[in-house]
């Protein structure tokens, strides 16, 4: 009988079924978006901002020294602090071959080939231990980290590789020359990845420096001229900056960065932003129980005599709640499967982007799970109440005075 209802009163079938899909399509795309936001900003900042980097500003009007222990030891003492990893950075010169095509680099839309005889020098350092880069901040995007005696390294730059997955390049360290290959590539991050350009595998670099020159170079710790600090929280990072600042003062040939926007990001989105879009949520919500309970008050004026023939006929009002509450079930289910349509199209046309550290972050956001079930338990809430609020309205109408309407 409730199909039958929805079918023979379809103008108020429309209305009841346009108030709740606006309404839910606004409790599911609002909240979400906001979370999808937040969600972005945050996990980005959690894996890249909570990074100071202490680092070497090649300004050849200091003469530059390196990061000694006892500075480490003021950073690592600084509240916030959950790690110093000092790095040893030092040039490898990749020679060009006889034909002096020494790489390929992409210039727009053409990838053109490095001509040259002369040496193109790449800021290095191996992977891991006490003075490399820290195995656990690289990840790769293509390739693989070298193992072992793997003769290879990590090509950790923005934008297209200048080497070839696997193809020998000579190199020079230190007047030791010997044959490597690139087997990986990183997923450049922005902050960490401006300082070192190729990440050697370190037990393949000390097979061909030798011990001797490999401990004077890129294992000798006393000689490390980048520092990467690990913050507890990224709410941390800017006060932890700031004392990092006051004690490398007196030597001015480092420079002390981190990603100042997207912690501004951040705190902006967990601030306004995000309680922003569940305020507008709330108030769709909010919209729509208001306009869901209007309407019925406004039907029951309208549609009273339809109880009133019911009881008439010997219904018990638990039975033409029961009718009421399977009418509203069903406008509810055809209006909730309209929301989540829409909600999805409206969710894939929306794209927003945020600076960060030398570039731009991208938020696609994505229809929250959440959201959708708060959605379908609200609308079934809501649906419950409403019959409830009807069944009350006419009983304080009464039979008699419903019936006179019809």
């Amino acid at each position: 009988m409730s199909g039958k209802k929805a079918f023979r009163e379809g103008s108020w079938s429309v209305i009841f079924i346009l108030i709740l899909t606006i309404g839910m399509t606004g409790w599911m795309t609002i909240p979400s978006v906001g979370s999808s936001i937040q969600h972005a900003i945050s996990n980005y900042a959690n894996a890249a901002a909570t990074y100071v980097v202490v680092e070497d500003n090649n300004n050849p009007s200091f003469s530059s020294q390196a990061l000694s222990s006892s500075l480490q030891d003021q950073i690592i003492a600084i509240k916030g602090v959950e790690a110093v990893y000092p790095v040893v950075v030092l040039s490898s010169d990749f020679l060009p071959p006889s034909n002096g095509t020494l790489a390929y680099v992409k210039i727009g839309n053409e990838t053109e080939p490095v001509v040259s005889h002369m040496t193109i020098g790449y800021s290095s350092a191996i992977i891991g231990g006490p003075t490399g880069y820290p195995k656990q901040l690289l990840q790769v995007s293509a390739g693989q980290i070298p193992n072992g005696t793997d003769a290879g390294f990590v090509f950790n730059y923005l934008g297209q590789s200048t080497f070839s997955f696997n193809k020998p390049s000579q190199v020079a360290i230190d007047n030791v020359s010997f044959l490597a290959k690139e087997v990986g590539m990183s997923s450049y991050n922005l902050l960490l990845g401006s300082y070192v350009q190729v990440l050697w595998n370190a037990t393949f670099l000390k097979a061909e420096l030798g011990s001797n020159l490999y401990s004077g170079t890129f294992g000798n710790a006393s000689t490390a001229n980048l520092a990467i600090i690990k913050v507890s929280s990224i709410n941390e990072v800017s006060g932890v900056a700031a004392q990092i600042e006051a004690v490398m003062k007196p030597y001015p040939e480092y420079n002390v960065e981190y990603d100042s926007l997207t912690v501004t990001d951040l705190e902006s989105v967990e601030s306004s932003t995000a309680p922003m879009y569940m305020l507008l949520a709330g108030a769709a919500l909010a919209s729509m129980i208001s306009a869901v309970f209007l309407v019925s008050y406004v039907s029951i004026g309208r549609r009273a005599w339809e109880a009133g023939l019911l009881v008439s006929l010997g219904w018990r009002w638990g039975r033409v709640r029961n009718f009421y509450l399977a009418y509203f079930l069903m406008l509810a289910a055809v209006s909730y499967a309209f929301a989540a349509l829409l909600s999805f199209i409206l969710v894939s046309q929306f794209s927003s982007s945020y600076i960060v550290y030398g570039g731009y972050l991208a938020v696609l956001p994505s229809l929250d799970p959440m959201y959708l079930s708060l959605a379908a338990i609200s609308s079934v809430l809501l649906v419950v109440a409403a019959s409830q609020f009807m069944v009350f309205r006419l009983r304080k109408v009464g039979v008699e005075s419903a019936l006179r309407e019809f």
